[in-house]
């Protein structure tokens, strides 16, 4: 294996991380030798696991749909503006559409497929689409897997479903400031109800994820918001900070800045640890080192249907006409089967970090993965170019977080599952 393969970021105090495919290896001394030798031993170690593991993993189909552009909420800071535009998908187009993967497996009846339901709008406003497709997929493949995300403000009928197909979902609630953050269309506070479903999505033992979302305002209390959320009985919470485009429903200045963000983020993890609450966090910015892409949009995996019937590589990318459609939106849905177009497929496939040239020397891009492409396109009018904003966030906090888990290894336990943490002294 390489030496340049694998990165190398110190925290001070005789203190490294070494970072490498799948791995994070903490060395807090180096005895009888030097850093080189330390990385020889780390490369020689790697090359020797991966010729005892390699194996061919099967990954099955998958197919992500965007019912409705339609919501009932008016989020302060919407990426998507939903609600502003009332556009449902016809179950047509999404019989359609799962004929159309049909077609391109040829094994498909011995595959469960995986089917999400996300949000340009809120998915179960347009319930009876979900509830259609799901059945006729299972009429085509051996069993399927639903994941769906939700504004959490949904019915007894349901809440019933999700339960009862085991539905993986993730429901965003903002804790002490969902009030302010979160109204119906009316004005009225969403709190109570999204509350209620939550604790009862708890209690039958449904994966569930909830998503908080931190802007200029909240991030103060991000430490109470999480511990409240805790408190309800939610295991996952996936922290983020206000993500701005011109696409947004909210202002550039919602979103937290990055030294605020990372204080209180450290405090969070803190107070996690302190208070030994049985909670994992998920964040965009703290993720398992990969060679491979951010995001599904780059490595081609995003195939997500949406009202009109194109297909579109991110979910901000919701509506013909918008910016960057031209570029996000790929393909579209025919009867005769997913038409790809090949000249922009071949574009996005460039959205990695290997092709960013910021990303070149950066000891952090393995976990980074050059981040949001979109954000960086949002920020530099150019996706090839990272956004500065995703970039400082990693560097303050990851270094910051590397150096806690020295003192006390049960921060990598908050922030990764299946982990295998070396410490080497």
């Amino acid at each position: 294996m390489n030496l340049e393969t694998i990165d190398v970021l110190s925290v001070g105090n005789g203190q490294y991380v070494l970072i490498s495919e799948n791995r994070i290896n903490f060395i807090s001394e180096i005895e009888n030798g030097s850093l080189q030798d330390v990385l020889r031993e780390e490369a020689d170690l790697i090359e020797s696991q991966e010729f005892e593991q390699e194996k061919e993993v099967h990954i099955g189909p998958s197919i992500a749909f965007m019912p409705t552009l339609d919501c009932n909420l008016r989020c302060i800071y919407c990426y998507a503006r939903g609600g502003d535009d009332a556009i449902y998908m016809d179950l047509s187009l999404a019989r359609m559409a799962i004929d159309n993967l049909v077609k391109s497996r040829k094994k498909y009846s011995q595959e469960t497929l995986s089917v999400y339901f996300v949000g340009g709008g809120e998915p179960f406003l347009n319930f009876g689409c979900i509830e259609d497709v799901c059945q006729y997929a299972r009429e085509k493949f051996a069993d399927i897997e639903i994941v769906l995300v939700s504004n959490g403000t949904f019915g007894k009928k349901q809440l019933e479903w999700l339960i009862e197909n085991n539905v993986a979902v993730r429901i965003s609630f903002d804790g002490l400031f969902h009030e302010r953050q979160r109204p119906f269309t009316s004005g009225k506070s969403s709190r109570r109800l999204v509350e209620s479903n939550i604790c009862k999505l708890v209690k039958s033992g449904v994966p569930l994820t909830v998503q908080l979302t931190i802007t200029n305002e909240s991030v103060t209390v991000m430490s109470e918001s999480v511990e409240y959320i805790a408190s309800l009985g939610v295991k996952y919470i996936k922290i983020e900070p206000v993500h701005y485009s011109i696409l947004a429903r909210g202002e550039k200045k919602l979103v937290p800045a990055p030294k605020k963000y990372v204080e209180n983020f450290i405090a969070t993890v803190n107070l996690i640890l302190n208070k030994g609450l049985d909670v994992k966090i998920d964040n965009s910015v703290v993720s398992r080192p990969t060679s491979g892409y951010y995001c599904g949009a780059g490595e081609g995996s995003n195939k997500t249907i949406v009202p009109s019937g194109d297909i579109t590589a991110c979910l901000e990318i919701s509506r013909p006409g918008e910016k960057y459609s031209d570029i996000m939106m790929y393909g579209k849905c025919f009867p005769q089967g997913f038409v790809i177009e090949t000249s922009k497929r071949a574009f996005l496939d460039r959205l990695h970090f290997s092709n960013y040239n910021k990303c070149e020397s950066c000891n952090l891009k393995l976990i980074c993965g050059g981040g949001c492409p979109m954000q960086g396109g949002w920020d530099n009018d150019n996706l090839l170019i990272p956004s500065e904003y995703n970039c400082s966030l990693h560097k303050l906090l990851l270094p910051k977080l590397f150096k806690m888990t020295f003192c006390n290894s049960n921060v990598l336990d908050i922030m990764f599952d299946n982990h295998a943490i070396e410490i080497g002294c």
